[in-house]
């Protein structure tokens, strides 16, 4: 294990250092050696073995050329530029610093051909690990924090509920959205402590709104939905915070359910089971089959942004928007459009049958307190209960 972290530091640094820094680094190495055999007594002395340092590091850094050059200039400090007995001015003889060269050179590129080639999955390990401890520590240091984005009535019409958002107040970067840490955590055992936070802190906000009937969405990712400890992490928050399973929305993207088919549709066929909603997000990016929608246990298509944004400039995106649509009502699921951020695609959307909508015309993503108070105005509540009363006019006519 130690022998994996020295060469997971090592590879952090070579890989990471600017090319200036990384030859200034090496510069000031090959000094030092030559400092130190000098201040020692000089090769007769000592053994240079510190000259390694800066021929493994150029090669980690730079390759074959770069290891060659700087073990031929270590051959030639070690060498003829340091005497064997510096207080007697003994020089070298020519085979020992020679013999020596031929050390260094073969050292620099073995270190090129084996180790060089493994530098990013290294780099990449040692990200992985520097995320998951930093993740952990967010969770342990209350750094985490959930924000909010409304899903409003198709037609600008009242909030029926709202996509939770993953923040994290990081203290040397700031604030960061899930898009720049998520993907690199869901490769590290980090992944589920995150997730069981995001659950259980979604459903506790939620059971805390004031209207009964707004839904909360929580983006599931391909790693936890893998486990088969999902459903029990999900009974557990829905139990804790008191909030109705059909008040719980899980995320899942079209290209996760897709690469593990069968598993999704056995692990989501149990969520639903529980009364837990299931919308599949960004669809129509990925393989929008036929052949395996029908089979999905889901209640919501949310459509991608990418089509709601050509809205108005491209036919082919309003005849998309339209078809997935009509294949949601086929399967009797409903549609929520994505990215609406001008004013004009709401009524188109509206027009085309979708059922809700999502974007930045609507609301920004806020956080938790300024959701409730969104909530708590006199104009959302006013629209909330309109909503309310015409639910209860559609039951009536049942």
């Amino acid at each position: 294990m130690a022998v994996a972290d020295a060469a997971q530091r090592t590879a952090g640094l070579s890989s990471g250092v600017p090319t200036r820094s990384a030859v200034a680094f090496v510069v000031v190495l090959l000094g030092a050696s030559w400092a130190a055999s000098w201040l020692l007594g000089g090769a007769g002395r000592v053994v240079p073995h510190w000259y390694y340092f800066p021929i493994l590091f150029t090669a980690l850094r730079f390759g074959h050329a770069g290891a060659l050059v700087v073990a031929l200039a270590s051959g030639l400090l070690a060498g003829p530029l340091t005497p064997q007995l510096v207080s007697e001015g003994l020089a070298q003889t020519s085979s020992e610093w020679l013999t020596r060269t031929g050390f260094f050179v073969a050292v620099g590129q073995i270190a090129a051909v084996l180790m060089r080639p493994a530098l990013p999955w290294l780099a990449a390990e040692a990200r992985r690990r520097r995320l998951e401890r930093a993740a952990r520590g967010a969770l342990a240091a209350d750094e985490l924090e959930l924000w909010f984005q409304p899903v409003l009535r198709a037609g600008g019409g009242p909030i029926v509920g709202a996509e939770a958002l993953l923040r994290w107040q990081h203290p040397d970067r700031g604030t960061l959205t899930a898009g720049e840490f998520i993907a690199e955590l869901e490769r590290t055992a980090a992944i589920h402590d995150v997730g069981d936070w995001v659950l259980r802190r979604a459903c506790e906000h939620a059971a805390s709104w004031p209207d009964e009937d707004l839904w909360v969405a929580v983006n599931v990712s391909a790693v936890e939905l893998d486990s088969a400890a999902l459903p029990g992490r999900i009974a557990r928050a829905l139990a804790t915070s008191g909030l109705p399973a059909s008040r719980l929305c899980l995320e899942v993207t079209e290209t996760t359910l897709v690469e593990q088919l069968d598993g999704s549709i056995a692990r989501l066929g149990e969520l639903q089971r529980m009364g837990v909603r299931i919308a599949i997000d960004d669809f129509g990016t990925g393989y929008s089959s036929l052949a395996y929608v029908h089979r999905l246990p889901a209640d919501i298509l949310k459509i991608d942004r990418s089509f709601t944004a050509r809205l108005g400039e491209q036919e082919q995106s309003e005849a998309i928007i339209g078809g997935v649509v009509i294949l949601a009502r086929t399967l009797g699921l409903e549609t929520v459009a994505e990215g609406v951020e001008r004013a004009e695609q709401v009524p188109w959307l509206h027009e085309l049958g979708c059922d809700m909508t999502q974007g930045y015309h609507h609301h920004h993503p806020m956080p938790a307190g300024a959701f409730a108070a969104l909530l708590a105005s006199g104009e959302v509540a006013g629209r909330l209960d309109d909503d309310r009363e015409r639910r209860r006019e559609r039951r009536r006519e049942r």
